[in-house]
């Protein structure tokens, strides 16, 4: 059931649609993370839908932590399925491409042994209609893939940052933070097989580091971190394609910049609360939020613009519109 647009969002509505509408030759779409099972969450779906139908968003990207994670496999597994519908239904085109986070999984919280735990298996039964989209390449059962705009000539790369090993017993695993080799291959031999006149931009829910300033390839513990940033990159140099920027959520705060030599957007959380959990790196913020107003609500409608080289953001609710140059 759609709810109805609260007084507060009628003018934000529209002057998001108007500052898209601006750029209604480029590559326009809507990117929402950490939406955490939020009690403002039927809002934001008819905010995003309303600016959808004035706009027309060409896809919807939702950075992952749909969940809260340490809920029964079951019950994980029937929420996983209830919100990519309620996503994927409120953009006209259909075109919601998910990226799992690190709380979208299933909890043990008397063994300790299973945190938050998403085996492949589930996360693909919930994100199979991916693959009925046109232009998109995933490896079997696996949670990252690509999606192809071929008129555009725009590539968008979804990667997993968290994969887990296994313990005796059932259902009994560890999460671990990175990625394992197999993605490393696939997005080097597959998903960066891409012409020098296109344009690639990569989604995940962690940043392949940990620090974001100097000390980002020193002693990184995310798994392969250092290995997926120089894929891009030696990638980028050899094929010739531009790499516009790489989105991440999990922070839920804001940071825009370049790290390690690569464009990074990190986009705050859909949900309003406080106190938030990590200090932002220097330019970085937590946008002031107030419930019963328009700053409840946070995304961003976002521009890949060609011509201009540049990705521009419009951000709906609490924060500010930003842009980066690549």
């Amino acid at each position: 059931m759609t709810e109805q647009i609260k007084p507060c969002y009628g003018s934000e509505i529209q002057k998001t649609a108007d500052e898209l509408n601006r750029f209604g030759n480029c590559f326009r779409f809507a990117v929402v993370t950490d939406t955490h099972l939020d009690n403002s969450l039927p809002q934001t779906l008819t905010n995003i839908r309303e600016v959808d139908s004035r706009v027309g968003f060409d896809c919807l990207l939702h950075l992952g932590d749909f969940l809260n994670g340490s809920l029964s496999r079951s019950y994980t597994k029937q929420l996983l399925n209830e919100q990519m519908e309620l996503f994927k239904d409120c953009i006209a085109s259909n075109h919601f491409y998910p990226v799992e986070g690190n709380h979208d999984g299933f909890g043990d919280r008397v063994t300790l042994h299973t945190v938050d735990i998403t085996p492949d298996e589930d996360w693909y039964e919930a994100t199979k209609f991916v693959d009925s989209y046109e232009n998109v390449g995933r490896a079997p059962g696996k949670p990252y893939f690509y999606v192809d705009y071929p008129i555009r000539k725009i590539r968008l790369i979804v990667l997993c940052t968290f994969y887990y090993t296994g313990y005796d017993g059932k259902e009994q695993f560890k999460k671990l933070y990175g990625t394992d080799s197999l993605q490393a291959e696939w997005l080097k031999n597959t998903a960066l097989d891409v012409e020098k006149d296109w344009t690639v931009m990569i989604f995940s829910h962690d940043t392949p580091f940990v620090y974001f300033d100097e000390r980002v390839c020193e002693n990184n513990r995310q798994i392969n971190g250092n290995l997926l940033m120089d894929i891009v990159k030696q990638a980028k140099n050899e094929k010739g394609f531009d790499f516009a920027a790489w989105f991440v959520g999990h922070y839920h705060g804001d940071y825009i910049g370049k790290v390690n030599g690569l464009n990074f957007i990190v986009i705050a959380s859909e949900t309003a609360y406080i106190p938030q959990l990590w200090d932002m790196p220097d330019g970085g913020c937590y946008p002031k939020r107030q419930l019963g107003t328009d700053t409840e609500d946070l995304w961003d409608g976002a521009v890949l613009d060609k011509d201009n080289r540049k990705v521009r953001l419009f951000r709906f609710g609490a924060g500010k519109n930003r842009e980066i140059d690549y």
